[in-house]
């Protein structure tokens, strides 16, 4: 049945835009599909050929370059595990993808076998390991070398998977040790530095290339630095919970986590990568909500950095002229854009060709909005912040978990508290139409 309204859906997003009635485009979905769990991630392949969504304990590779509405061709193969996916990934190659499950492992598949002349084919396993740690994250590094694995037991597996293809082994690997359930994690682009993150509120900087046994035997790597509040980087912040996010800006030299309401912009200095001894990053920069932040994300070519939290808003910060502010003696990036929703603002994306920003939100739409249409702040009406033009909306019918671009910028994947996950086109005359009167 999904499939014969996906027509009708691809129909009324070429032809027919409903309007809201502030004048904004109501977007309507190229496919709707509903799981059998919440979909915990999204994962499209660099060259935007597949997309891997997982439902219970399979995930499932979609091609992009066939999706037809017309031919309602659905997914051409299932990456299978025992119990529920926890996280997925595809390699930058967009040759390998991996996959975590809540029965304890990791598997690697290979890509390359599978093409839209076979339905549903057996995927080739490249090799797997009971990781140990109760995996719910899983990270490729930029070469392919490297496969980071974080779990609720404190710790980051990282596997080297260069040589897989010759002896089908991914055991071995590094042990990175936090004090509490790991979380995020991101590598250098080069792939020799890493950062994780977890829920004991420090983020650490990593050396891949300086490795060695500790104590106990396990192999693990130089940590370089940890990126902490102390009496080195005294910060008044709302007290509140901890959030696992954290990113890594595309030069390698700065990285933002999150402490409460507050995102750190951290400077990873040359230095450190000279140094046997541990340092503690020092703070390059602050930006604030009025309530806990959620989520943090560098632009790809590092001239912004986008935040989003429990005060019902994202913001956009410009990373290219810094503020120094007397009061709290901070350096505050510049406030671009502030974008509004009714509810938390869960998750953001940049869009990878035009300037707009999609927002996620637990009020049951995403948004999108075109950073090159800002309205200035204007004291005299009430309006103390930048607003951008709000573009479009899309709805769910419960609070939405992501909202992520296509790598080439024509389709855009939702997920929702409903377990429903949506495909959109966005039309290309989506500018002129939300401006027409």
């Amino acid at each position: 049945m999904i499939y014969t309204r996906f027509c009708r859906y691809f129909i009324l997003a070429l032809t027919v835009l409903p309007w809201f009635a502030d004048g904004r485009v109501m977007l309507s979905p190229l496919l709707k599909i509903r799981e059998p769990s919440v979909v915990r991630a999204v994962s499209f392949s660099p060259d935007g050929r597949w997309l891997l969504i997982d439902g219970g304990s399979k995930v499932k590779l979609w091609q992009m370059d066939v999706v037809d509405p017309a031919r309602k061709n659905g997914p051409v193969a299932t990456l299978p595990a025992s119990e529920t996916i926890m996280d997925h990934s595809i390699s930058y190659d967009s040759q390998w993808a991996a996959t975590v499950s809540y029965d304890n492992h990791l598997r690697l598949w290979n890509l390359a076998n599978i093409t839209q002349n076979t339905r549903y084919p057996e995927p080739q396993k490249l090799g797997e390991d009971n990781t140990g740690n109760d995996p719910k994250v899983v990270v490729f590094s930029e070469d392919r070398q490297w496969l980071a694995v974080g779990g609720t037991f404190n710790t980051f597996k990282i596997y080297n998977i260069s040589t897989i293809m010759e002896d089908t082994s991914i055991a071995n690997p590094l042990t990175f040790e936090h004090s509490s359930e790991t979380s995020v994690a991101a590598f250098s682009c080069d792939s020799k530095f890493l950062m994780t993150t977890s829920t004991d509120s420090v983020t650490k900087y990593w050396d891949l290339t300086r490795q060695y046994l500790d104590s106990s035997g396990k192999r693990t790597a130089q940590l370089l630095a940890n990126l902490k509040l102390n009496n080195a980087n005294p910060i008044n912040y709302s007290p509140g919970s901890p959030h696992n996010a954290m990113s890594l800006h595309p030069s390698g030299q700065y990285a933002a986590s999150l402490f409460s309401n507050t995102s750190i912009i951290w400077n990873l200095n040359e230095k450190y990568h000279d140094y046997n001894a541990i340092e503690t990053a020092s703070v390059a920069a602050v930006a604030w909500h009025a309530d806990d932040i959620i989520f943090v994300k560098f632009s790809d070519d590092g001239r912004y950095l986008l935040t989003a939290g429990k005060d019902n808003r994202a913001k956009v910060w410009g990373l290219k002229q810094l503020q120094y502010d007397e009061e709290s003696g901070l350096v505050i990036p510049e406030l671009l854009a502030v974008m509004e929703h009714s509810s938390s603002v869960v998750y953001a994306d940049f869009h990878p060709l035009e300037h707009f920003v999609v927002t996620a939100s637990s009020d049951q739409t995403a948004r999108l909005w075109d950073l090159d249409d800002i309205q200035p702040p204007e004291p005299d009406n009430d309006q103390d912040e930048p607003i951008p033009f709000l573009l479009a909306t899309m709805r769910h019918g419960a609070g939405l978990r992501q909202a992520v671009f296509h790598p080439g910028g024509r389709y855009l994947v939702t997920t929702s508290e409903d377990r429903y996950w949506a495909l959109w086109e966005i039309p290309d005359h989506i500018g002129k139409v939300a401006r027409e009167p």
